[in-house]
């Protein structure tokens, strides 16, 4: 009867050990998967965004009087050429507009004729 006892308790060890393994197995598979996942959709989001989308502007902007949160939505133009923008047209005192024409905005550092170029089409004077 011992014997039986015994044999009883080494399957039950032999049965978990089983199942641990199994587990194992099943989790180190699960994270493979996950992994092979995440690879293959990053490459379609990098072979996608090789340049940053420009938002549809409705209006032409006036860089004269235009927020930092409507200058960022040009091409080229992040928050930092924003503040500078914004920064160049307040130490510029006098009743005439700061800008003119894009090639006025190459005043401000960071601008060069190519980005007063590409801002042409979405600015407008007064």
């Amino acid at each position: 009867m011992e014997r039986n006892e015994y044999t009883i308790d080494e399957i039950d060890r032999s049965t978990e050990a089983g199942v641990d393994a199994a587990q194992s197995l099943l989790y180190l598979m699960a994270c493979i998967f996950c992994l092979a996942l995440a690879i293959f959709f990053s490459f379609g989001v990098i072979e996608r965004t090789g340049e940053a989308p420009v938002a549809q502007l409705q209006t032409r902007i006036n860089p004269n009087d235009a927020p930092a949160a409507s200058l960022v939505r040009l091409p080229q133009i992040g928050i930092t050429r924003a503040e500078k923008i914004i920064a160049y047209r307040q130490a510029e005192t006098g009743d005439e507009p700061v800008f003119t024409c894009p090639d006025d905005l190459q005043k401000v550092k960071g601008i060069g004729p190519v980005i007063a170029g590409q801002l042409a089409e979405y600015l407008r004077f007064e």
